[in-house]
């Protein structure tokens, strides 16, 4: 982690000597304007800079850990990915390492490899600017940091190569996300002052996910197009399992259980292998019934049976569910707090 820059003394405004002239000025006094500058712009990003999450990716049961800083990203770094064999990266700045660094731009082939591939951006070497000084010798005078940058694979257990060999907190790296049909253009917003600022992260509890469809249905059932036409489900940012549909099978009598289907694996939240129960109406071609058993399994699989000493009609049923599971212990520990006057800067 970087250390905060340090500042040298504020030039002094003496009443009617400064202004008027005869000030002893001297070269260091300039560049002094430029220390106390630069250290209140990278202090001032680096404090957001250090909200920022680490880096740290799920690599399986026995993960080698390779941890670091995120860097911030200033200004730029936007890229299109329309054309795979070209994907043009923009120039930017971004801190890293106590440092602004600058990365030119940059044009990368994706055609081949991975259906996702990141491009990583890390602190570069210092580029300086030599002249030469009065005593006739050439010395450095200029100086800007540049960037590293690289194109790799990202499979299931992670980036196929990263920028270091093992945990190191002392650097930093942002890394675009340029190629996935999912995730394109998300995953750096969080090495930006939005993510700092955790801004990110309201988004994502304010925002309601998608239903998804079930993963398959069970034999002989199938959605009931007039109505909802689906059935399907969604995990809500408490943590809850909303599940709702409507679904049809004819019948043949018998009190055997039926699997009406199977949710899609990434939509399911329980905790346990204890069967929850779910409230459903049963329409058998003549009455809205209640007293069917609906239940779904901590592996998403969701099974009708009769009420006690009930049997299955020898007709066409459709079940309609409309219900939401609190499945999990954790979901009882979140709360939301929406405040009127957040964020309101009105005087």
């Amino acid at each position: 982690m970087a250390t905060y820059k340090t500042k040298v003394k504020d030039l002094k405004n003496i009443s009617n000597k400064t202004d008027i002239g005869g000030a002893p000025f001297w070269g260091d006094d300039i560049l002094g304007l430029q220390i106390n500058a630069k250290a209140d712009f990278i202090n001032t990003n680096e404090s957001l800079r250090r909200r920022l999450p680490l880096y740290e990716y799920d690599r399986g049961a026995s993960p080698a850990e390779k941890m670091h800083g995120s860097a911030l990203i200033l200004s730029g770094l936007t890229y299109n990915s329309a054309n795979p064999s070209a994907v043009v990266v923009d120039s930017g700045y971004f801190l890293a390492e106590g440092e602004v660094c600058f990365y030119p731009g940059g044009t990368f082939n994706t055609s081949s490899g991975s259906a996702v591939q990141w491009v990583y951006l890390g602190k570069g070497a210092a580029l300086t600017e030599s002249r030469v000084f009065a005593d006739g010798v050439n010395k450095e005078f200029k100086v800007e940091y540049g960037a590293t940058a690289y194109l790799t694979n990202v499979g299931t257990t992670g980036p196929a190569t990263e920028p270091l060999t093992s945990a190191d907190l002392t650097k930093d790296f942002l890394f675009l996300t340029i190629v996935d049909t999912t995730a394109s253009g998300y995953t750096e917003k969080y090495f930006t002052t939005d993510g700092a600022h955790k801004l990110t992260e309201i988004g994502e509890a304010l925002t309601f996910p998608a239903f998804t469809d079930f993963a398959s249905l069970g034999t002989g059932w199938a959605t009931d197009a007039p109505l909802f036409g689906k059935l399907a489900s969604r995990v809500l940012p408490n943590g809850q399992t909303q599940i709702a549909g409507a679904v049809k099978k004819t019948m043949s009598g018998g009190s055997s259980p039926e699997v009406i289907g199977t949710m899609a694996k990434e939509n399911i939240s329980f905790s346990g292998s204890v069967n929850v129960p779910i409230p459903c109406i049963v329409y058998d071609q003549t009455n809205y019934l209640t007293n069917y058993q609906l239940t779904v399994s901590s592996s998403g699989v969701l099974t009708l049976k009769p009420g006690p000493s009930a049997t299955f009609p020898t007709a066409l049923i459709v079940v309609f569910i409309d219900y939401t599971m609190t499945g999990a212990t954790s979901v009882f520990n979140q709360s939301y707090t929406y405040n009127k006057t957040f964020m309101n800067v009105t005087p």
